[in-house]
């Protein structure tokens, strides 16, 4: 067993970059990366500005019949290493502002995550269950944490900051995270 695969695959990537270079596809190798980072970057851009956000950090993104609220990955940063997730049942129902999950961290602080809705619990990411670090790593994507069916959503959204709102009032909080 090779205990080199990881460096392999990466010299058989920079061997593909390497020939789109001499194909002509790009100047060079740094002229690769930086399209692909800002590619992944607009990716990113483009999910979060799909997302609703609260006060207490959480986020909701409600498409395709789908509900799902996780944690702002501002707050995932400043929680440092999350080690454990407790959620409500599936089937549970919840009021908009009620607790929805505790988050442990390594330095044994907890976060209760309010929900963003009003709505049933439909079902809880079993991955973060197993991997509650995947909050701090992707927490737009893998570190989702629950899907709920919304009872009220049009009239609770208008409680709830866009983006771009929700960046604006980071800002304007230097650096805390909890608020009273």
């Amino acid at each position: 067993m090779s205990t080199w695969e990881t460096i392999s695959i990466r010299k058989r990537l920079l061997e593909e970059v390497e020939s789109l270079v001499r194909k002509g596809y790009y100047l060079c190798v740094s002229e690769f990366v930086t399209e692909a980072v800002q590619n992944l970057l607009e990716k990113i851009w483009r999910k979060r500005k799909r997302l609703l956000y609260t006060h207490k950090h959480a986020w909701i993104e409600n498409t395709l019949g789908k509900t799902r609220v996780g944690l702002s990955e501002y707050a995932a940063k400043r929680l440092k290493t999350i080690i454990d997730v407790r959620t409500g049942d599936t089937g549970q129902i919840i009021k908009q502002g009620e607790p929805l999950a505790l988050l442990e961290t390594t330095s044994n602080r907890l976060f209760v995550l309010f929900s963003p809705v009003s709505g049933k619990i439909n079902r809880v990411n079993e991955r973060i269950l197993e991997e509650p670090y995947l909050i701090n790593e992707d927490a737009y994507g893998a570190g989702w944490i629950v899907e709920i069916s919304p009872l009220n959503f049009e009239i609770e959204k208008e409680q709830l900051l866009t983006c771009e709102d929700y960046d604006n009032w980071l800002n304007s909080l230097r650096g805390r995270l909890l608020q009273r």
